[in-house]
């Protein structure tokens, strides 16, 4: 038992002074002989978490609204940031850039009194978009507001993610 303890604190010693195994970020690939990934599933699974991180924004941005009656002062990460609730929806704050999003990025597109558009790029070439009109006077009976959650399919012709353009 002792000879098993002394093995154990020299292994825990071995390459003091160093600083550990080197990890890369690439991805690792499955060992020899494990079926390869499902193609679609992993694009599914883009879609999923593009999709995830876009109702983190949305509901940022929505939540900013209630507070300043306007669109305009909900556009960027900084402004969205007091509004967040990651533990709801994950860290999609990282992701908001500004301009237009490249794969696994969120931008708010237009940002006025009325009118809020987000596009979101997944990683498998998809894009999901929220978009939302509110009517220049809400107290007339034929106001409605317009609420659109729409997609486009480019990574593959038949997606669970998006159906007739649209997502939700």
């Amino acid at each position: 038992m002792a000879s098993a303890l002394v093995a154990l604190a020299a292994l825990g010693t071995a390459g003091c002074g160093d600083s550990g195994p080197k990890v890369s970020s690439k991805t690792i690939a499955p060992p020899p002989g494990a079926p390869a990934p499902d193609l679609a599933s992993t694009k599914q699974r883009a879609d999923l978490e593009t999709r995830n991180l876009l109702r983190g924004a949305i509901s940022a941005a929505e939540t900013c609204f209630g507070s300043a009656d306007s669109y305009v002062p909900c556009r960027t990460r900084e402004q969205l940031t007091p509004f967040a609730s990651e533990q709801r929806f994950g860290p999609f704050l990282e992701h908001v850039v500004a301009g237009d999003p490249k794969p696994g990025e969120i931008a708010v597109q237009v940002a006025t009194r009325r009118q809020l558009r987000i596009l979101a790029a997944s990683r498998s070439g998809n894009r999901f978009a929220y978009s939302r009109s509110l009517p220049r006077d809400p107290s007339r009976a034929d106001a409605a507001k317009t609420t659109i959650f729409s997609c486009l399919v480019r990574a593959f012709p038949e997606s669970e993610s998006c159906e007739k353009g649209r997502w939700g």
